[in-house]
């Protein structure tokens, strides 16, 4: 009784409310371990049925079927809360959530690398086999990658596959390389492909060394390590902004944690179609273009998203709105163009950039925002996006009331080129 009373009490403690999230999940995912750790497999009792070997303990630990149940009971919890997690972190007030969204990102790192390197290392067992899994063997593939062929240069072709290893295989099809005694549907899971005592040859699809993965997902944390304090240090009450480290705001940092994880997630994908476009003929080449892949993952989405910016339609520019009331010198100037003259023609990009002000305290609806004398429509969050003429000098002001005081701020800037997709901040 007096455990239910202090365990009903710890809500009154401020640290059980900050770090409530990362205590239950990371108890639940021990406990999930701890379970598929002890959990019985691979249990061979020559002479007998697989109805009996299945009420057998596990040799080596002493674990009995329950560790399974409890695993299989555990994992769904651990997913369940951690989802939970992640939903509170990223939604409701961005400031009071600001903390918990890097904690999250701190924690999900963590927990993607035990998911992919925890299994085979304690359990040498394979996870899932067709479509995608993870399978101890090699590929039989003549036109596949040398490194994971079943055979090695030298060879004979008469002798069993000399090169296995922990693959990811995502649509390629598994057979065992041996056959395996006592196999049946009723204990499938004592002999399933691609386990250590029951090797799979894979034919087709996309395989990709595991460790390749794991070296990739090293890449992309040491990316997110270095952004994600960054942000923590940007975002602060007392952080003093600076033309190429303006003060962000807890919308952006939301965002741009937001953009880290998705990064992250992406680094192992992108780490597929580099080894399968490359295929690397050695495990130093292997490893390099690994960790690349990794830490570049934030390049290339960057890059994917400029290209997909660069082909979509263009809304509006607020460079040409802009120009509506300014009289005849806007008149000639294409969209986007404003404050910079027109040569043969010849249309020079808007420069995007990103502008949050901050409208805590505003009284609603008296937020104005004016971008070269004219006004611009501007929602109650106090986002907009501005598409501005590059090399050309602009004034940027805000206004609003506060208390029943009007309260302004005022940004002059001359965007480059180089400053797409920059993030801009006012504080009122």
């Amino acid at each position: 009784m007096k455990i239910i009373v202090s365990l009903l009490n710890l809500r009154q403690h401020a640290w059980w409310r900050e770090w409530r999230f990362p205590l239950i999940v990371g108890l639940l995912c021990v406990l999930t371990v701890t379970a598929y750790t002890k959990a019985p497999t691979d249990v061979t009792h020559a002479g007998q049925t697989p109805q009996i070997q299945a009420a057998k303990t596990d040799p080596k630990t002493g674990a009995s079927e329950r560790y399974r149940d409890a695993y299989e009971v555990l994992m769904p919890l651990a997913g369940a809360a951690a989802l939970i997690w992640g939903v509170y972190a990223f939604t409701g007030e961005p400031y009071q959530r600001r903390t918990e969204g890097i904690r999250f990102a701190y924690f999900f790192m963590l927990m993607s690398f035990s998911v992919l390197a925890l299994p085979p290392l304690l359990k040498s067992q394979a996870i899932s086999n067709e479509p995608i899994g993870i399978v101890s063997g090699c590929i039989t593939d003549e036109a596949g990658a040398d490194l994971l062929k079943c055979r090695k240069p030298g060879d004979k072709a008469d002798q069993a596959p000399t090169n296995n290893q922990w693959l990811i295989n995502i649509g390629g099809s598994t057979r065992s390389q041996t056959t395996v005694a006592n196999c049946n549907e009723e204990n499938d899971w004592e002999c399933k492909i691609g386990s250590r005592k029951n090797r799979a040859l894979i034919t087709g699809g996309l395989v990709v060394p595991l460790p390749f993965i794991i070296i990739a997902l090293f890449g992309g944390a040491v990316s997110m390590s270095r952004r994600v304090p960054e942000l923590q240090k940007r975002s602060e009450d007392g952080y003093v902004g600076t033309d190429a480290e303006p003060k962000l705001q807890p919308a952006e940092v939301r965002e741009m944690l937001a953009f880290q994880l998705l990064q992250f997630i992406s680094a192992p994908l992108v780490a597929v179609v580099a080894y399968e476009a490359l295929r690397p003929d050695s495990g130093s080449t292997s490893a390099a273009l690994a960790f690349m892949s990794g830490f570049g993952s934030e390049t290339i989405l960057m890059m994917v998203r400029g290209v997909v910016d660069g082909i979509k339609p263009k809304p509006a520019s607020v460079a040409a709105a802009a120009g509506l009331g300014t009289g005849a010198n806007h008149a000639s100037k294409p969209a986007g163009t404003a404050g910079a003259p027109a040569a043969n023609d010849d249309v020079a990009p808007a420069v995007h950039l990103r502008l949050a002000i901050d409208t805590a305290g505003l009284a609603p609806g008296s937020l104005r925002l004016q971008v070269d004398n004219a006004d611009m429509p501007i929602g109650p969050d106090g986002l907009i996006e501005l598409q501005l003429a590059p090399n050309s000098p602009h004034r940027i002001v805000a206004s609003a009331s506060r208390a029943g005081n009007p309260v302004s701020k005022e940004l002059n800037l001359t965007p480059s080129p180089n400053d797409q997709d920059k993030p801009l901040s006012i504080a009122l």
